[in-house]
């Protein structure tokens, strides 16, 4: 073959079809020569002298050809898996951020085996100075939740089964953060055999907390004002009007104490004359002072008593 031999038809197929076995049919290859072609892609060579060893090498070729084939579709199909499950945990990311929420695998001796990403932002700590046990993770509670985290953990292992649990914890700048925990034993546990690891969720409800509590101040204060305002129609003594709506603003907006003072502008000074509530001692110890009157009322200014000291104002 002037001009052109079986290297250059080598590296020829192999650029035009690398998937197509190549085997080499010669007279005068040597074993430098073989090596090369192997080395080149070369699936086999046959010499011309011994051509009934070439349906064998055919087959062989086909055969490892096939072989080839399903490796590689097999790694495509890998490939594809894992592109599609780091999509999915790019979107789980994405949606625990959104949800504020994290989680934490517990072994059985408390130790915190793993994390996700979103846990240390979520409690506001680098990811170095995430706890690393359950202990660890209780100091950072508040002292009056900490119990009620243990009791859900000992219930969660007893009964093998959901539990969830909410409780506040204090981040590294000081804010409390209320913080809602669903444990559940890792999937494939025996239950009679006992859990040994645990899955935790944990979801920041600060917002919704503080939503809830507004609410329900809002409600107290409509309950006392509807009271009030019903107080107004149907009773004429002042007397007892003043001391009735002393009495459901304790009742009905669950404060601690309602007192209401009269003006002496001559005195410049404020009579309580009507008050309800457990601080009742407070109004004989308070001194009430006046202070300059505003467009739409009177700005009243509390004296010392002991350490404390408020303001006020009424309309």
């Amino acid at each position: 073959m002037p001009g052109f031999d079986g290297m250059e038809a080598l590296a020829l197929a192999r650029e035009i079809s690398p998937d197509t076995p190549f085997v080499f049919v010669s007279g005068t290859i040597g074993e430098e020569h073989a090596i090369r072609a192997l080395k080149g892609g070369a699936t086999d060579y046959v010499l011309k002298s011994n051509l009934v060893r070439l349906p064998v090498a055919v087959t062989r070729a086909l055969e490892e050809a096939k072989e080839r084939g399903e490796r590689r579709r097999a790694q495509g199909e890998l490939d594809v898996a894992r592109d599609r499950l780091r999509e999915r945990e790019a979107g789980l990311r994405r949606a625990q951020v959104m949800a504020k929420l994290g989680h934490v695998i517990t072994g059985a001796d408390g130790a915190f085996e793993s994390w996700s990403e979103t846990l240390p932002p979520l409690i506001g700590v680098e990811p170095l100075q995430t706890p690393k046990s359950t202990r660890e993770w209780l100091d950072i509670l508040h002292p009056d939740d900490r119990e009620r985290l243990r009791g859900a953990s000992i219930e969660a292992g007893v009964k093998g089964t959901r539990v969830d649990v909410e409780y506040r914890l204090q981040r590294p700048d000081g804010a409390w953060m209320h913080i809602r925990q669903v444990i559940e034993p890792m999937p494939g546990q025996s239950v009679a055999a006992g859990s040994e690891r645990w899955f935790s969720t944990l979801q920041d409800v600060t917002e919704a907390k503080e939503a809830e509590t507004r609410i329900i101040r809002l409600n107290r204060v409509y309950a006392v004002l509807s009271g009030i305002n019903a107080l107004i129609v149907r009773v004429r003594d002042r007397e007892e009007l003043l001391k009735e709506a002393c009495r459901i603003a304790i009742d009905h907006g669950k404060f601690r104490m309602a007192w209401i003072g009269l003006v002496d502008r001559e005195a410049m000074l404020v009579k309580p004359v009507a008050w309800h509530g457990t601080d009742t001692e407070y109004i004989h110890l308070m001194p009430l002072g006046w202070s300059t009157p505003t467009p739409r009322g009177a700005a009243w200014r509390v004296g010392r008593s002991g350490n404390a000291r408020r303001s006020v104002s009424t309309i």
